[in-house]
């Protein structure tokens, strides 16, 4: 029977091994396009370091979540994970995980942009007609 490093480490109680090995998976998913899975096994991370930590676990975890959020089209979901990335970023004091915490926000800000620009279009062209 093959497990996979999840498996083994949640059978091996280490918290923090299942944690890691939950947002690589994640990562995996994510970048095999199954974005619903990477989302499910991405929460149960976010879960798990939450509960275990350590802190820069959790914030991997969240800001993961919030990435695979942002592709789903899911844009309040995902600012807010965002969001609570950057605080732990702010917390941590790590620079990295600061500029990309800003960056990817960045990235959610410009989708509400576009939305708001569409929206605005197709509103002004029906009040137009």
């Amino acid at each position: 029977h093959n497990q996979d490093a999840a498996e083994v480490a949640a059978a091996h109680d280490m918290p923090f091994a299942r944690g890691l090995a939950l947002v690589q998976r994640g990562f995996a998913l994510r970048y095999r396009g199954d974005l619903d899975k990477a989302a499910e096994v991405l929460s149960n991370a976010v879960q798990l370091a939450r509960a275990h930590g350590p802190r820069d676990l959790e914030a991997t975890a969240v800001e993961s979540l919030g990435l695979v959020e942002r592709e789903l089209g899911a844009v309040d979901e995902a600012r807010e994970l965002l969001e609570g990335n950057l605080a732990m970023a702010r917390e941590i004091e790590d620079e990295r995980r600061l500029a990309l915490a800003r960056m990817h926000l960045g990235s959610v800000a410009e989708m509400n942009r576009m939305a708001t620009g569409r929206a605005t279009k197709y509103l002004s062209e029906m009040l137009h007609r």
